[in-house]
């Protein structure tokens, strides 16, 4: 991703917490320029797409936990054109991490 090298469709969310739990070794913070003219329906998986992948933009839902957290799907050629400063973080993750007790 900081090399611009995007999936098809990349999730992300607005949500630290939500980060913590899919945690897999990296964070990676972007800017990506919402155009609400563009906005189409979330989709969790390929397989939900009602129109060809390339013809396909970003979606947004509202998670049910935490409350006012959002899960974004971009297609690749959204991001291409709408994401920018790009980079690896190092957030303190901690205090959100699911503990085996």
């Amino acid at each position: 991703m900081l090399r611009r090298e995007f999936n098809d469709l990349v999730w992300a969310s607005d949500d630290i917490e939500t980060v913590a739990h899919y945690y897999e070794g990296a964070v990676v913070e972007m800017r990506v320029d919402l155009c609400s003219s563009m906005e189409m329906d979330y989709v969790g998986g390929s397989s939900e797409l009602t129109v060809p992948i390339a013809d396909y933009t970003f979606g947004v839902e509202e998670m049910y936990y935490p409350a006012g957290a959002y899960w974004y799907v971009f297609s690749r050629a959204y991001l291409l054109e709408h994401a920018s400063d790009i980079r690896e973080i190092f957030p303190n993750l901690e205090p959100y991490m699911e503990r085996d007790e």
